[in-house]
């Protein structure tokens, strides 16, 4: 095994060196010692000369070896030699051999060697600079690089569309050209349904891609446009015959912004369906049975996209009265800014340029840094195009964390209110068989059920054991279950403690008591919540002495008067200047006597009954720093804030892994709520799916992933592209039929019939034989219903592209398709296990419109 060894000339680091030759031109041998004649039976080597004295050799055909073929391999008669030629002629030279004194093409002139007369000799100077400096004898570990190198090169053919998942260089590169979209669309154009002969070769390309229909279904729906796009742009994988197309993308998004998008669009939906009186759901399916696939080109291309699901920020959100002035729009700073980019596809994926935003606000004049807030160095808030980390300042977290207000839950963050519903709980119930108060209930885990077993035992034969006459209820048995419980198995003690310290914060401050303190620049220490009783504030203008004076001159009038309303210790008034005489901080002015009369220092002296005083100079710590700001509640709020708005960076996740409502069914349903009794087992039953799943989870193992996407793109069967998502859909879908159709046909049902929806329907009435002959696996059925699925979603957003419906319309279809898949597919005909997730969509369906539909918009 293994290539063969090279010849001894060719060796590296040989006295020849192959690399002083051209391609292809092997070096040659080394001339014998001068006078020394080649063995006998041993001719010499072309274009080499004989020595002095001896007859040049005798050509001969290549390949004859002077042995006759038609004499039995006897030795064939050598001819005579030629006669000499005249005097002063050179003899004729055999094929392949120079004169005397010239050496063969390629080769340098041997020195010492004269020229023959009438033949300039080479000049000897340009072909000593040509010879390459004599190389030092190369290490073991050198040529074995080299005939490493040599090797790659010679067998690389082998590997040329092989493919690997590794960086290295080796590998084959995966980086391909975009092509204009153009090229795939004339493809399937060309192809069409697949009945022209002209691609019959091409069918089983079609058939042998069945299986990755699937995981398109799922890349492309992975990637589906949110509420707040009207057009998205991704980059399409696709096979070079049209056969099957990918979305060669994983979306990934920032958490905060992304729940902030959410909350927004929540909003914005909650306000369309209070001021909207006729609300027509869209029709289901919505193309007919017999209508085509729409060609995207044809019809929805050069069509203008309606409006998305936007909120528009300024002064009809925020309660503002209405303006002429553009920048007067209601919002400070950092609103402004994170509406600039809130709504695009990756937000903050590029750096920021704040000109803009410093242009718009220089117009006062003061000079203030308006981007203080938000500024970061280069104007980068993630690690670049790759879009994995993200950084975002303070001030703009906690505009976030007012924009997702509607989806998070604050009272989560108290550890008391977990008590008694929290997995360890869970899971201690599961393991006693016991079902806590609006919490899950499990099959038991322990069949062995000892009042069964000790029926023979009661409390008036067994003098160990311990009387109760009255049921033990079943929070204490959760709680201390090695208490109230005979046997407890399997339990989880602990949960991170029985009670836990109070948590004192309520929330941001409400708005009506900035407005009532001076807007919001009076700051979040000099108001109280409403949640809890409320405090009377004093307002600075009834600091009245009883002489009328509204400063703090002590004078001669008691300052232990309950009369008097003296002001809060370190206020002053509104027009205190720094002077003396209005600092609340100074010393009574009779002291002063008796200070000069000990010769004290200023305010060292005090009675033993009198107050402590202080000198002119002192001051509180940071008394010239306001106690807060605009921006000091909100950034208290971060601290209690849920995941992920307590972080101040992390990692990029994507879309289909960020929980948006995950922790309502983890919630108590408060009995004022009046649910439904089928709400509350919605409840329950994602609560329980939820505890099942934390229970049987297993830590991540590290697997070397295998990319099917890189593999397919490193062949010269797939080419790149960037499509509009609703173009590769229609492609899916269109794929997908021509696919089903070519394996009805293969098995040559005619009397059979797909339609553009997929469904199966028979042409004529069947006979036995044709109704056996008919029958697919379960395979078969779950694709085409799954690209029925899928039909129903691509379609829905061509009647939104088309100007059918508008945004709302398409949020409330899509919502009605994903949570209906039991009435619009039959999937569940083929794998009933899909039950689980139909229904687990319909219990999520209950806890989104009851959240939906209550409370004020």
């Amino acid at each position: 095994s293994g290539p063969p060894p090279m010849p001894p000339g060719q060796q590296q680091g040989g006295p020849y060196n192959n690399n002083q030759y051209p391609p292809g031109m092997a070096p040659p041998p080394p001339p014998p010692p001068p006078g020394m004649a080649p063995p006998p039976g041993m001719t010499l080597p072309p274009g080499m000369l004989p020595p002095p004295g001896m007859a040049p050799p005798v050509p001969h055909h290549v390949g004859n070896n002077n042995y006759d073929n038609n004499n039995n391999g006897a030795p064939m008669a050598i001819p005579p030699p030629p006669p000499p030629p005249p005097p002063g002629m050179m003899p004729p030279l055999p094929p392949g051999m120079m004169p005397p004194g010239m050496a063969p093409p390629g080769m340098m002139q041997p020195p010492g060697m004269m020229a023959p007369p009438g033949m300039q000799p080479p000049n000897f100077y340009t072909q000593q600079q040509q010879q390459p400096p004599q190389q030092q004898p190369l290490t073991l570990e050198e040529k074995s690089k080299r005939w490493s190198k040599l090797q790659t090169k010679r067998y690389s053919h082998r590997r040329r569309f092989a493919t690997t998942n590794s960086n290295n260089n080796n590998g084959p590169s995966t980086h391909k050209e975009l092509l204009p979209p153009e090229h795939v669309r004339k493809i399937l154009a060309d192809h069409g349904d697949m009945s022209s002969k002209r691609y019959s070769a091409d069918k089983r390309i079609y058939l042998g891609a069945l299986k990755y229909v699937p995981h398109a279904v799922f890349k492309l729906l992975e990637n589906m446009p949110m509420p707040w796009e009207n057009v998205k742009t991704v980059p399409v994988l696709y096979h070079v015959t049209g056969a099957i197309s990918f979305v060669n993308e994983v979306p990934k998004v920032i958490e905060p912004v992304y729940l902030a998008q959410w909350g927004s669009a929540w909003v914005m939906m909650r306000r369309e369906k209070r001021d909207r009186r006729h609300f027509k759901r869209m029709r289901f399916p919505p193309f007919d049975d017999e209508e085509p696939v729409l060609d995207y080109a044809d019809h929805i291309l050069d069509v203008e996209p309606p409006e998305p699901i936007r909120m528009e920020f300024g002064n009809e959100n925020y309660g503002g009265d209405d303006s002429d002035d553009e920048s007067d729009d209601g919002l400070d700073e950092v609103e402004r800014f994170v509406a600039s980019w809130l709504y695009e596809n990756k937000p903050l994926a590029e750096p920021v340029d704040y000109e803009e935003f410093e242009d718009s606000d220089d117009e006062d004049g003061d000079g203030e840094d308006r981007c203080a807030g938000y500024r970061v160095p280069g104007g980068r808030y993630t690690n670049g195009p790759s879009y994995r980390t993200w950084r975002l300042p303070t001030p703009v977290m906690s505009c976030l964390y007012r924009l997702a207000g509607p989806l998070v839950s604050t009272h989560l963050l108290d550890p008391n209110h977990r008590h008694l519903f929290h997995l360890p709980e869970f899971l201690t119930a599961k393991a006693l068989n016991v079902a806590i108060p609006g919490g899950p209930k499990f099959e038991p885990l322990y069949r062995d059920v000892q009042e069964k077993e000790e029926e023979d035992w009661n409390e008036f034969n067994d003098v160990n054991k311990i009387i109760i006459r009255h049921p033990i209820r079943s929070e204490y048995r959760i709680a201390f279950p090695h208490v109230y419980n005979s046997r407890p198995r399997k339990v989880v003690v602990g949960g991170g403690g029985y009670h836990h310290p109070q948590l004192c914060y309520v929330g941001e401050d409400d708005e009506d008591n900035d407005e009532a303190m001076g807007g919001a620049g009076a700051g979040c220490f000099q108001t109280f919540s409403s949640a809890i009783n409320p405090i009377l504030s004093v307002v600075q203008s009834e600091y009245k002495l009883e002489s009328g004076r509204n400063d703090a001159v002590m004078g001669e009038e008691d300052e232990f008067n309950e009369d008097m309303m003296l002001p809060l210790v370190g206020e002053t008034d509104e027009d205190y200047d720094g002077d003396e005489e209005d600092d609340v901080w100074l010393m009574h002015d009779d002291m002063d006597d008796i200070e000069d009369d000990f010769a004290a220092p200023d305010g060292a002296l005090w009675g033993p009954d009198d107050e402590v005083q202080t000198t002119t100079g002192l001051r509180p710590l940071l008394s010239s720093v306001p106690l807060s700001t605009s921006r000091t509640g909100p950034g208290i709020a971060l601290y209690f804030a849920p995941r992920p708005f307590h972080m101040r960076s992390g990692r990029t996740r994507r879309t289909i892994d960020v929980p948006l409502i995950g922790h309502w069914a983890r919630e108590r349903v408060s009995r004022e709520m009046n649910y439904p009794t089928k709400v509350r087992v919605s409840y329950q039953k994602l609560l329980k799916n939820w505890v099942l799943n934390q229970l049987h989870a297993q830590p991540n193992v590290k697997k070397n992933k295998k990319v099917l996407f890189k593999s397919l793109k490193a062949t010269k069967f797939f080419q790149c592209t960037e499509l509009d998502w609703v173009e590769v859909g229609l492609q899916v879908c269109r794929q997908g039929h021509n696919m089903l159709n070519l394996l009805i046909n293969r098995k040559q049902l005619n009397y059979l019939h797909l339609d553009y929806n997929f469904n199966l329907k028979p042409t004529k009435t069947l006979t036995t034989k044709e109704r056996k002959k008919s029958r697919f696996g379960n395979a078969f059925h779950l694709t085409r219903e799954i690209l029925r699925l899928t039909k129903l979603v691509v379609d829905s957003h061509v009647q939104y592209r088309l100007g059918n419906i508008d945004a709302y319309q398409l949020a409330d279809g899509l919502q009605y398709t994903f949570n209906h898949v039991g009435q619009l597919t039959g999937m569940y005909r083929y794998k009933y296990r899909l039950m689980r997730q139909i229904r687990m969509c319909k219990d999520l369906k209950h806890l989104i419109y009851y959240r939906f539909n209550t409370g004020p918009v």
